[in-house]
């Protein structure tokens, strides 16, 4: 069930312009997303599907990444809003 206002195909839309936001936050910090796999001990294709927005990250996902970038998570979410806001 999706909030009033919100349908499924904007749900989905939002998750991966916070997917294409964290892409973007991992080369503003001049890392790649093998990189940062390393860091985060996590499987690199796994990691790749999230940044990619074909498979749905975590909050908790977004936060370890977030805290390896230097960046708060809500952060992210907020620049991904702005990002989704100027497509509307």
């Amino acid at each position: 069930m999706y909030a009033q206002g919100v349908n499924k195909d904007e749900a989905t839309r939002f998750g991966q312009v916070v997917a294409a936001q964290v892409r973007a936050e991992i080369a503003a910090n001049g890392q790649s997303v093998a990189g940062l796999a390393r860091e985060l001990d996590m499987n690199r294709e796994t990691l790749d599907r999230w940044v990619k927005g074909t498979r749905s990250m975590t909050v908790a996902t977004l936060r370890q990444i977030a805290s390896v970038l230097g960046v708060e998570a809500h952060e992210i979410l907020r620049r991904a809003e702005e990002r989704f806001a100027a497509e509307v």
